[in-house]
């Protein structure tokens, strides 16, 4: 029998550390085209800004922290 859940878990906290890694090479940015190729679908990313895990910097770009003194 196969966790397939538990599997799917792992493999977004490994994607999760390599966002954070490129973005930490980028001055905390990361553009969309490096997310999709990552394996997020445009409607994840959307999720992830509505949920307040990426914020949008301008269209395709975004950051992982909430910009000082914004949201």
């Amino acid at each position: 029998v196969h966790d397939f859940g538990q599997t799917e878990l792992q493999t977004t906290d490994q994607r999760d550390a390599t966002i954070a890694t490129t973005a930490s090479r980028q001055k905390q940015l990361i553009r969309a085209e490096q997310l999709a190729a990552l394996g997020l679908a445009a409607s994840t990313i959307s999720d992830r800004v509505r949920r307040g895990r990426l914020h949008r910097v301008r269209r395709g770009v975004y950051a992982l922290h909430p910009p000082p003194g914004g949201g």
